[in-house]
């Protein structure tokens, strides 16, 4: 009897050991592949085959320029089943956020590398997450490294699936000699970029990376950034941190022969099933110029960190709206540690002016780097802990701290929300209770490693949500407590406006909210700070903070006959 269509097709189990036998054997062919470059040297010297291997390198010579030229795609290759179960393995996802124009060019730059970029390939050299189907009429083209393009059937595989070299030669001649539609995809952070990729943490070397910007304007081609939100997480690197061993091995070894050579482990024979979903932003359109300037290049170049300048950021801004108000330049040649009060309920002063570029931070402090710190549990979050180190985003832990403040030069401003979660449960419009008498250890941190601390208050912070009364001594106030005590944190009972009515819903209500950043308090750095020293400056700081907050109250209607009180 015959079998139906529905019996014939692979059962979920199937599918899983499909997809797993796919990822196998993919890693393994190109195991085999790198090997066939000593195998075609093996045959030409040892053997009586020396002429396949004589034909074989005419071939190359004969056919050297062809990653310059366009390459040779073959949709054939391209739509193999086989990268269908691959990316079904993580699984792999392509995002898009606008439609592209056929009749446009486009420079794409992906990030970050990871350590073997599977999002990069699967997505822009395969048609397994149907890419053509998303973009009907747009020709991506991956670009690589010369050395893919010399060993010994690997260059075959990847010409035939659209790869082109990573040149300026090989860029211009796809941005003017293969019409419209064509979607050039780099990594920007290249080899230098995979040392960098370790799970819970984006590093992107971009800052000095403007070349791409360049051609992109050289040519009127328009600027698309790309993130692979979880391709840091497919494998676990082995710690290497700067100035360890390990990395100034790896570091030689790169500013010698290009050549990135990182430790990892996988699960077992495999990478880990982990998510990967690749966004594709909107374009940036840029005016042609043959002859671009510097400025005009950073113009550019800038505007490529798409996720603090997001738009939805700017209208969030504008519904309370939020501002960022500035006391005291701050020079880009020092670091900074600033305490941000208070902490409200959800922190959206905090967010919106230093994760975001929503109130113009950039424009406010020029050359200032901003790290918003948060609690480590908000990075066990799938995709939402992506979305939040894509902001600068950091975990609030000393080892953080004292990386930002060691390891990324100057420029640096660290803000924490002192107050915690514990200062939450006293956000009440009309109030400033704050959380920070016995909050001592962000000011050790400032003296141990030279940096100035900052207060910020934020003005409206604790408006624009209403929380249930919960007193101290009340029942709601002492499960809170409890809660606070053993979780970490606890959270409050609030309401605010609806979103067709204005009585009583959870939307916050529409009141402004004005971040005021104070005047930087200089300490003197001792690794080793007494008790009386961090008392001195935790002192200073309080001080500073009251100044602060009075010399602005009186411009606030609902803050003129509030007192700041300290409670612990």
């Amino acid at each position: 009897m015959a079998k139906s269509k529905a019996q014939m097709q692979p059962t979920q189990g199937d599918q899983s050991g499909l997809q797993t036998a796919a990822v196998l054997l993919v890693f393994s062919m190109f195991a085999l592949m790198i090997t066939s470059f000593f195998i075609t040297f093996y045959l030409l010297f040892y053997t009586d085959y020396y002429y396949l291997s004589v034909l074989y390198f005419i071939w190359l010579w004969w056919d050297r320029s062809k990653c310059n030229r366009g390459g040779r795609r073959c949709t054939w290759i391209r739509e193999w089943k086989l990268w269908t179960y691959i990316a079904e393995y993580f699984p792999i996802k392509i995002l898009k956020t606008a439609e592209l124009d056929p009749n446009k060019n486009y420079v794409c730059g992906y990030h970050p590398h990871g350590l073997f970029p599977l999002g990069f390939t699967s997505c822009f050299a395969t048609e397994a997450t149907g890419f053509s189907k998303l973009f009907p009429q747009i020709k991506p083209s991956i670009l690589l490294l010369l050395l893919h393009f010399w060993i010994p059937l690997h260059r075959e595989l990847i010409l035939g699936l659209g790869a082109c070299l990573v040149s300026r030669e090989s860029i211009s001649w796809l941005l003017t000699k293969e019409g419209k539609g064509n979607m050039l995809v780099i990594i920007v952070g290249g080899g230098l970029e995979m040392l960098d990729s370790i799970s819970g943490v984006v590093k992107l070397t971009l800052k000095n990376r403007k070349g791409f910007v360049r051609l992109a304007i050289q040519h009127g081609a328009s600027l698309i950034p790309i993130f692979g939100f979880g391709e840091n997480e497919i494998y676990s690197q082995v710690a290497n941190p700067k100035g360890s061993m390990l990395r100034k091995v790896q570091d030689f070894l790169y500013d010698h022969y290009r050549m990135a050579m990182p430790l990892f482990s996988m699960r077992g024979m495999f990478p880990s099933q982990q998510p990967l979903d690749v966004v594709i932003g909107k374009p940036i359109d840029v005016g042609q110029n043959s002859q671009p300037t510097e400025e005009e290049i950073d113009h550019y170049h800038k505007v490529m960190n798409w996720m603090r300048n997001a738009t939805v950021w700017k209208y969030m801004k504008d519904y309370f709206p939020v501002r960022t108000i500035k006391t005291a330049e701050l020079d880009p040649n020092k670091n900074y540690v600033c305490g941000y009060h208070p902490h409200g309920i959800l922190c959206v002063g905090a967010f919106t002016s230093f994760a975001t570029e929503a109130t113009g931070f950039k424009h406010i402090f020029p050359k200032i780097k901003p790290f918003l710190l948060t609690l480590t549990g908000q990075f066990w979050f799938p995709f939402y802990r992506d979305l939040i180190m894509s902001t600068g985003s950091c975990a609030v832990s000393k080892e953080s701290i004292k990386w930002l403040l060691t390891n990324e030069g100057k420029g640096n401003m660290v803000i924490i929300v002192i107050g915690g979660a514990a200062e939450a449960l006293d956000a009440h419009p009309g109030m400033v209770k704050l959380t920070l008498r016995r909050r001592k250890g962000f000011v050790r941190l400032a003296i141990q490693n030279g940096a100035s601390l900052i207060p910020i208050f934020s003005f409206g912070e604790n408006n624009i949500w209403s929380q249930v009364p919960n007193s101290e001594g009340s029942i709601l106030r002492t499960v809170q407590n409890y809660l606070t005590k053993f979780m970490g944190f606890s959270p409050p009972i609030i309401y605010g406006r609806g979103i067709f009515q204005y009585s009583i819903g959870y939307m916050p209500y529409r009141y402004p909210v004005d971040i005021i950043v104070g005047k930087p308090i200089d300490v003197v750095q001792n690794p080793n700070p007494s008790k009386e020293e961090v008392d001195k400056y935790h002192n200073l700081y309080i001080q500073s903070l009251h100044q602060l907050f009075e010399e602005h109250k009186i411009n606030y209607e609902h803050y003129k006959d509030v007192t700041l009180e300290l409670v612990a």
